[in-house]
């Protein structure tokens, strides 16, 4: 993922699916990083399932915007400080995005269920002993309504839905993978 400008104009579409946040319309922003921190600090986690962001002809996803908000080419100060783990970086410091390249699948890896989905054995949480080990079983074995509010967190970062079979289609990703229906 590329960084993008933040101070260009961009329109933010919510909703807790695509249509409804098209349906919907956009909000309009004077800066990209307005509207991150809007959507980031602002609305409902549901509403960021649909969420998109248009920074001229780039697009954004919910997660993406979540990746951008933590990243440190963001310009804008964080209203939650427990969000931002480089607060304390100086400002002069090289600055970069979130990259897929640098992904740790041999870091451990959490993976903790969507409350509602919860109640079953294939659905509680786990620990993994590799981050690929834990992009396997999501994407492998776990149910499909099992994945939606499921996320892994790999070194203190949070990976769902879209990102996590980012991972596992990533050429980097160590293991074999199954044949499964898209």
């Amino acid at each position: 993922m590329t960084s993008p400008d933040f101070q260009a104009r961009a329109e933010l579409y919510l909703g807790s699916d695509w249509p409804t946040a098209f349906t919907q319309g956009p909000r309009t922003f004077r800066t990209a990083a307005k509207a991150i921190r809007f959507a980031i600090e602002e609305v409902a986690p549901v509403s960021l399932r649909g969420a998109r962001l248009l920074i001229g002809d780039a697009v954004f996803s919910g997660e993406a915007m979540g990746w951008l908000y933590r990243s440190l080419n963001y310009p804008l100060p964080h209203k939650h400080q427990g969000i931002e783990s480089t607060s304390s970086m100086p400002p002069h410091e090289p600055r970069e995005i979130f990259s897929m390249d640098e992904f740790n699948y041999k870091a451990s890896a959490e993976l903790f269920p969507s409350r509602r989905y919860a109640k079953t054995q294939q659905t509680r949480y786990r620990r993994f002993a590799t981050a690929a080990e834990a992009i396997r079983y999501v994407i492998e074995d776990l149910p499909s309504n099992g994945r939606a509010g499921s996320f892994l967190e790999v070194n203190e970062v949070r990976f769902e839905g879209e990102a996590i079979r980012a991972l596992y289609d990533a050429a980097a990703y160590p293991l074999s993978r199954q044949k499964i229906a898209a």
